[in-house]
C-alpha cells in the first residue's frame, strides 16, 4: 500500500490547534493550551527577522497539531480505502471560510498511470470542523470514497459525461445534481453497510430524493432507492441510465 503524503495549510493548523486547545481548556485540561500559548508568547521576542519568526509559528503550531493527533483524522479515512491510499500522491487540506466552501476534488496530471500515479486529492475545510470529529470522518469517508470510485476502473469515471444528449445548458446542470445525488445515495448504502454514519441523515437524503425525482410513480422511486443503496457495484454510465427515467416522465 502507497504511503499518502498528506499537507496542511498552515492557517487550518494554526487554527485548529487554537480551537481544540480552547475546547480542553474550557473542559477543564488547561495544561496542554497553557504550554501551547507560553511558548508562542515567547516566540515574540525571539532574535531574527520577521521570516525567521513567522516559520517558528508555522512549527509550533505543527508539533501541537502532531501532539493533538489530529492528522490521524484524515490518515485513517485514506487507510480505509486502499484505492485512494495506492493511487494517490497528495493530500492537500486547506482553509475554507464556510459551508458552501467545503469539498473534495480529485486532480489528476497528464501522464498519470497505475504505475506511476500523479494524482492530487484537494480537500477544502472549515478548521472548526476539527471540534465535530464525527461529523468529519463521516464526510472525509463519504468524499473520499467519492474519489476511490473515480480512481477505481470499474467504474469507468468520465469528467465529461453526456448527461442529458441535446439537453439545454439548463437541463444538464438539473441532470449533474441529479446524478450527484444518486451518487451520494449509493455511497451512504455502502457506508451504512461498513456500520459507518453518514455526513447526511438518511431521512435527509430521502427527502432530497424523492423532491429530485417526483416525477417517478411513488412505488417505482421506492425500488429505485431501495436498489440504488443496495447494490456494492455501479458504473458510472449505469447511474447515469437512471436519469432516463426522469426524462421520459418529463421532471
Amino acid at each position: 500500500m502507497g504511503r499518502v503524503e498528506i499537507r496542511f495549510d498552515p492557517a487550518f493548523v494554526e487554527e485548529a490547534v487554537f480551537l481544540a486547545l480552547r475546547a480542553r481548556q474550557q473542559a477543564g485540561e488547561g495544561q496542554p493550551a497553557n504550554a501551547f500559548f507560553a511558548e508562542r508568547e515567547a516566540l515574540y521576542t525571539m532574535q531574527g527577522g520577521a521570516d525567521e519568526r513567522e516559520a517558528a509559528f508555522v512549527r509550533l503550531a505543527r508539533r501541537y497539531f502532531e501532539q493533538l493527533q489530529l492528522p490521524a483524522l484524515f490518515r485513517q479515512r485514506l487507510e480505509e480505502l486502499p484505492v485512494v491510499a495506492q493511487r494517490v500522491e497528495i493530500v492537500l487540506v486547506r482553509r475554507v471560510w464556510n459551508r458552501k466552501e467545503e469539498r473534495v476534488e480529485l486532480f489528476v496530471r497528464p501522464g498519470a498511470s497505475e504505475l506511476i500515479p500523479a494524482t492530487t486529492v484537494d480537500i477544502g475545510l472549515q478548521a472548526a470542523r476539527i471540534l465535530e470529529p464525527a461529523w468529519l470522518v463521516a464526510f472525509l469517508r463519504h468524499e473520499l470514497w467519492h474519489v476511490a470510485d473515480m480512481l477505481d476502473p470499474a467504474f469507468a469515471y468520465d469528467p465529461h459525461p453526456d448527461a442529458g444528449g441535446d439537453a439545454s445548458v439548463a437541463e444538464q446542470d438539473l441532470l449533474r445534481e441529479r446524478f450527484r445525488l444518486l451518487w451520494a445515495v449509493w455511497t451512504d448504502g455502502r457506508m451504512r453497510r461498513r456500520g459507518w454514519p453518514t455526513p447526511v441523515q438518511e431521512a435527509a437524503r430521502r427527502r432530497a430524493y424523492d423532491g429530485a425525482f417526483a416525477g417517478w410513480e411513488p412505488a417505482h422511486r421506492d425500488a429505485a432507492w431501495q436498489r440504488l443503496a443496495a447494490r456494492d457495484n455501479w458504473t458510472q454510465q449505469e447511474l447515469l441510465l437512471q436519469l432516463v427515467e426522469v426524462k421520459r416522465c418529463g421532471s
